[in-house]
């Protein structure tokens, strides 16, 4: 029931059997009448009222869709007349927030409780809501290089020798200044080591770059200077059957993460794959999102090769 002041939204559920085309007669039904009747504040951390917070209440069985409700200018709920009838349903209610981030748009929005559980009978329900601005982002990174403009390269950002992001995929690199994205929080800028490692597949060479934080420019910045021939893996992809797998994607990723790719090479009409310019590391190769060889150690310019490899598409 809703409507003029000091309206309250009340709720009903029972369980019913019936026949296809039969009709039963409910009787008389009174909204919130032994149900349970439930009270609550949303606040922030300082204690002031977030109005306008939906508070929504639901089964864990997810039979009835629940109901929810909106704090007023003081922060407060309430909701009456909550049902729960039969042995199938719990002894309780979930309650959670539902748009937090629509009331705080671009902030960084945190709940405590984050889900809490009402039970049957009746009470209080609580939340109290955190809310700061999002960690300043490093602008971009940029790399100077010093030489002929290389066509085909992947890029790799490590930090403390962990490979964070890449671009796995070839990308042209031109003398001076190349620019990069990376949204790495000042914090971690500042108080970690990071690194770039460069990958020319055209000549199998590669390039490591120490960065550093420059806070003028909001950027992390090196220079590109010395190139080594890298390492390869190589190998075949086969059915079960013995079959050359033409045509299929691979990913290469440092051993022990799903993520992110460091590199991606397509089987060609012999099923042959192959990574060149890899700097050294141990690496797991992966099929979409089976790793099917794992701790492939690469050693400076040298070539591993992982034989016939069969797979299941």
């Amino acid at each position: 029931a809703e409507g003029g002041s000091g309206s309250k939204r009340l709720f009903y559920s029972e369980e019913v059997s019936f026949r296809i085309g039969e009709i039963q007669d409910l009787g008389d039904i009174v909204l919130g009448s032994e149900g349970s009747n439930f009270v609550g504040s949303v606040l922030d951390s300082e204690g002031n009222p977030i109005q306008g917070a939906d508070v929504h209440f639901t089964f864990p069985t997810g039979s009835v869709s629940g109901v929810t409700v909106t704090t007023d200018s003081n922060g407060e709920f309430e909701v009456a007349g909550l049902r729960c009838f039969g042995e199938t349903h719990p002894d309780h209610f979930r309650v959670y927030i539902e748009n937090l981030p629509e009331l705080f748009p671009g902030k960084v929005v945190s709940c405590n409780p984050q889900r809490a559980n009402a039970y049957i009978g009746g009470g209080r329900v609580d939340f109290t809501v955190s809310v700061r601005d999002p960690e300043p982002q490093v602008d971009y990174g940029s790399i100077v290089y010093m030489g002929a403009p290389r066509n085909r390269v992947t890029i790799a950002l490590l930090r403390e020798g962990k490979v964070v992001q890449s671009i796995p995929q070839p990308v042209a690199l031109s003398q001076g200044e190349s620019a990069f994205l990376v949204g790495v929080p000042v914090s971690e800028a500042k108080n970690h080591t990071f690194s770039l490692e460069v990958s020319d597949l055209e000549t199998g060479e590669y390039a490591v770059c120490n960065l550093r934080y420059d806070p003028a420019t909001n950027r992390l910045k090196g220079e590109l200077r010395r190139w080594t021939m890298g390492g390869e893996i190589t190998g075949f992809l086969r059915d079960a059957k013995g079959i050359p797998q033409k045509g299929v994607k691979l990913s290469l990723l440092q051993s022990g993460s799903m993520g992110p790719i460091c590199r991606i090479s397509e089987t060609d009409s012999e099923g042959r794959f192959r990574f060149s310019a890899l700097p050294p590391h141990t690496f797991a190769l992966a099929y979409r999102t089976q790793v099917i060889r794992a701790n492939v150690e690469v050693l400076e310019g040298a070539t591993v090769d992982l034989g016939y490899i069969s797979i299941k598409r």
